[in-house]
């Protein structure tokens, strides 16, 4: 939601100022870095106090999420972060097709999504690759996880550049 609201309300006032698109989206990215990385050191920040106390006290686990944020304060740090970065520039790039094609072409980006996560669901079915894929979800480490995520974050915002460059305001 935060990388809609970005580009919805800052666009247009940066294009105004003269702010080239490239410096503008460049500046969005790293805007998504800075609040990856603070967002990360909170959840770090909370598992360690949580794993002091024994979980509050009461043997709860908040923070630690089992399998994605269990590990060392170093990858649960770089997970979170990289988490609430995918998030945002994938806002971004909605925010970025609302901006160049309303409300028509992100119905459509909605649909081109939901239709390409079907076409594989359907192509997995007629494979009999559920098993396969299951297995390799349950397979992959934590750090492989980040490292997916990290790659899906990357696809994203070299699709939201592409995006950003054809915007009228």
């Amino acid at each position: 939601m935060l990388g809609v609201q970005s580009v919805a309300r800052s666009f247009p006032y940066a294009l105004s100022l003269g702010i080239t698109r490239r410096a503008y989206y460049l500046g969005t990215a790293l805007l998504a870095a800075a609040f990856g990385a603070t967002y990360g050191l909170l959840i770090t920040v909370g598992q360690e106090i949580e794993r002091a106390t024994g979980g509050w006290g009461f043997r709860m686990a908040f923070f630690r999420v089992p399998y994605i944020l269990d590990g060392s304060w170093y990858l649960t740090w770089l997970t979170a972060a990289v988490a609430l970065a995918l998030l945002f520039v994938y806002g971004t790039w909605f925010g970025l097709a609302y901006r160049r094609w309303g409300l028509v072409g992100s119905i459509a980006l909605g649909a081109a999504q939901i239709a390409l996560l079907a076409a594989g669901a359907a192509l997995t079915t007629w494979a009999s690759g559920w098993a396969s894929l299951g297995h390799f979800f349950t397979s992959l480490s934590a750090t492989g996880l980040t490292g997916l995520l990290v790659a899906l974050t990357v696809t994203l915002g070299v699709g939201a550049l592409t995006t950003i460059r054809r915007i009228t305001v």
